[in-house]
């Protein structure tokens, strides 16, 4: 957009997030004047000749920036664009997509994943420059060609359902145009975003109690600050459950089982993160 005018979809994304936390849709601690504080970072970063994210990204070549944002996972809202691996239970990239990847994404991801792991080691994730998720994948693609690209991707995909009579199951958000106005903050997508946004924030606070522990701090006043972190053990017992049903979605798939089963397992998946993400609120 020309300088200044990314103001107006900013505006429109801050406020909405406010609206949907105050009213309990989305998991959020943001208060009305974090939300102003925003606004006018926002502001100040839409009429910056330099570009806004990270102070590496403003560093870069323009053409870089795509690969920085990348590397420090965060896109231009500061967001961040995939789901990090973990050291202790590393995967391939094509399982950490978030279900809203396009099935364009997901296909070259399992390629990456195919041509790069171990033969006959599917599970197994290869080197780290090819390790990519869906969701890098849709953002690069994003970043390439543009809203044109994403749109084409989406009808590509509302296409393939449309053939198969399976448009019931395809998201509002992912509409072609009409996904452009409407979003479901309900969907199954909708609910493993925000999982995962629990977990990420539930790890750094599991990362900085330990931390206060090892150096023989107090980490009183930084529990009662974020009483959620009693659920980081649970998060970490729960992503690797997530990732074993992940893991039986997939051959189930590729078994050519029952579309019932393959559902119920979705299901269950998502009953899971919705119960996980409203005992997480309700800590807050």
């Amino acid at each position: 957009m020309p300088l200044g005018y990314s103001i107006f979809p900013g505006l429109g994304r801050l406020i909405t997030e406010y609206i949907l936390a105050q009213n309990g849709v989305i998991s959020s601690k943001k208060g009305a004047s974090d939300v102003v504080v925003d606004i006018m970072s926002m502001t100040v970063e839409a009429f910056n000749p330099f570009g806004s994210g990270s102070l590496w990204q403003m560093a870069m070549p323009t053409v870089a920036d795509p690969f920085a944002a990348i590397a420090t996972n965060k896109d231009a809202f500061g967001r961040p664009i995939y789901k990090e691996d973990r050291a202790t239970n590393p995967t391939p990239g094509y399982m950490r997509s978030r279900e809203s990847a396009s099935a364009v994404g997901q296909f070259i991801s399992e390629f990456l994943n195919y041509v790069s792991s171990p033969a006959g080691t599917k599970y197994t994730k290869g080197p780290d420059f090819l390790d990519l998720t869906a969701d890098e994948i849709d953002y690069l693609i994003g970043q390439a060609t543009g809203g044109v690209g994403r749109e084409i991707m989406k009808t590509v995909q509302y296409a393939g359902a449309v053939i198969e009579g399976e448009t019931a199951e395809v998201p509002t958000y992912k509409v072609p145009i009409v996904g452009k106005f409407l979003g479901e903050t309900g969907s199954p997508a909708a609910i493993s975003a925000n999982f995962y946004d629990n977990v990420t924030r539930l790890a750094k606070h599991e990362n900085e109690i330990k931390s206060l522990i090892k150096n023989k701090e107090p980490t009183a006043d930084y529990k009662s600050e974020h009483p959620e972190w009693r659920y980081y053990n649970r998060a970490n017992y729960l992503e690797n459950q997530i990732s074993q049903i992940n893991k039986q979605i997939k051959v189930a798939q590729e078994r050519d089982r029952p579309e019932e089963t393959i559902q119920k397992m979705k299901d269950r998946k998502t009953a899971m993160m919705k119960k996980f993400n409203e005992q997480v609120k309700a800590a807050q």
